[in-house]
């Protein structure tokens, strides 16, 4: 076997491993969305908007897992023409990382508005 077919040959598995990996933990990050959507909003608990925050980051980190392992598939590609495509699937999955970093933000701002204060235990701002 020549040199350059064993590259060629290694770095298709590589590339194979990396998206298979990225799916299948999308697939468990997908399933702990699932599961804290339904104890937000199902069983009576003490910290409903906690398991609701957590839900929406696990949902996005499911989302945008097989999207980076898309743009490193697309990129540890023997042919390079593929960038344009890389740089769209990994700006999107850094847009959907960013949701529940902003929507924290966002929430605390109003809270800090609206003269409450925010309870980090609770996930919630709370006005005494």
């Amino acid at each position: 076997m020549s040199k350059n077919a064993e590259g060629f040959r290694i770095s298709s598995i590589c590339r194979w491993l990396v998206l298979v990996v990225s799916v299948v933990i999308a697939a468990l990050y997908l399933n702990s969305a699932l599961y804290s959507a339904w104890v937000s909003g199902g069983p009576p608990n003490d910290y409903p908007e906690v398991w609701a925050q957590r839900s929406l980051r696990h949902f996005c980190l499911a989302l945008a897992l097989p999207l980076l392992g898309l743009a490193f598939f697309q990129i540890i590609r023997p042919l390079r023409r593929r960038w344009p495509l890389s740089l769209l699937y990994t700006g999107i999955a850094f847009g959907l990382l960013a949701v529940p970093i902003s929507r924290t933000a966002y929430l605390r701002h109003a809270c800090d508005a609206s003269a409450g204060q925010w309870s980090d235990a609770y996930y919630r701002c709370e006005h005494r």
